[in-house]
């Protein structure tokens, strides 16, 4: 079902998610995509990361909504996580990001 709702985005990564996994979804906009993410690796965290506040307004509106408890939503840059390197085992993205940004900036997944 996971697959399903997330569409061509997420389909490729639904077969590797496993409960307990920590997830970083960067560029999470709303946070449909990523609601759907947390589900699958519940009880692990999954973190949705957006610049603008009202996108991660929106996700933390839709986690209440469906109770999910597993699922935060920070405004922050991308490029500038405050995680240390490897504090992921998975790394979503529906939003292009240049090669030069891609690897260890992101959370070092």
């Amino acid at each position: 079902m996971l697959a399903r709702r997330t569409g061509a985005a997420g389909a490729f990564l639904a077969p590797l998610l496993r409960a307990g996994m920590r997830l970083v979804d960067c560029g999470c906009g709303p946070g449909s995509i990523t609601a759907d993410l947390a589900q699958a690796v519940a009880p692990g965290e999954t973190i949705g990361i957006d610049r603008p506040e009202s996108a991660v307004m929106d996700g933390r509106a839709l986690a209440r909504e469906r109770g999910i408890a597993n699922l935060v939503f920070l405004a922050t840059s991308v490029y500038q996580l405050p995680y240390a390197d490897g504090s992921f085992d998975a790394r979503f993205s529906n939003t292009w990001l240049p090669r030069s940004r891609r690897s260890r900036r992101l959370g070092g997944c």
